[in-house]
C-alpha cells in the first residue's frame, strides 16, 4: 500500500487535477464547468481527519466527541482492534446528518489523512463517508487532503 502523499501524486496526474501544494484539498468530484462548480459545489461543512489513533469528525459547532453523541474534544471513532472502524464512521456521519439541520441537504465532505495514511484507507474512509448502508447519498462530494502535520 502506499501513503496517502504518494497516492496524492499518482491522483495529481492521472485524474487531470490541477497542480497544488500538498497540503490543498482537492475536489474527487469536480463539477463538468466553473458556472456548474460555483452553483453545484459546497464548501464542505464535514471533516473525517483520518489518523494513526482513529478518526476525528468535525461538523457545524465543533468536534464531534467520541462515540458520536454530541459535541466537544476526543476521537470521534477510534480504531477497533488496531483498525480503522469506518462502520461506526459511517453510523457517526448517518446520525450527525440527521441530527445537525443545516447539513439535511448537504453534500459535501473533506477527508484529511495524515501522512502516514495508506491509501486504500484513505478509499475506506471516502466509501463510508459517500454512501448509507443501504446505498443511499451521504456526502457524495468529497474533497480530499493531506495533513501538514500530524494531530
Amino acid at each position: 500500500m502506499r501513503p496517502v502523499s504518494s497516492a496524492l501524486a499518482l491522483l495529481l496526474l492521472v485524474g487531470g487535477c490541477k497542480r497544488v501544494r500538498q497540503e490543498k484539498v482537492i475536489p474527487i468530484n469536480p463539477a463538468p464547468t466553473e458556472a456548474a462548480s460555483a452553483a453545484h459545489v459546497q464548501a464542505p461543512t464535514v471533516q473525517v481527519h483520518l489518523t494513526s489513533t482513529g478518526i476525528f469528525v468535525s461538523a457545524p459547532g465543533g468536534n464531534i466527541a467520541p462515540g458520536c453523541q454530541a459535541r466537544g474534544p476526543g476521537l470521534t471513532v477510534p480504531k477497533k482492534n488496531g483498525e480503522q472502524d469506518f462502520p461506526e464512521l459511517r453510523r457517526c456521519l448517518v446520525k450527525l446528518k440527521a441530527e445537525t439541520p443545516e447539513l439535511a441537504g448537504h453534500k459535501a465532505v473533506e477527508l484529511i489523512a495524515d501522512r502516514n495514511i495508506l491509501y486504500g484507507t484513505m478509499i475506506q474512509a471516502m466509501d463510508a463517508a459517500r454512501k448509507t448502508e443501504d446505498g443511499g447519498d451521504l456526502f457524495p462530494e468529497v474533497a480530499f487532503g493531506v495533513s501538514p502535520s500530524a494531530r
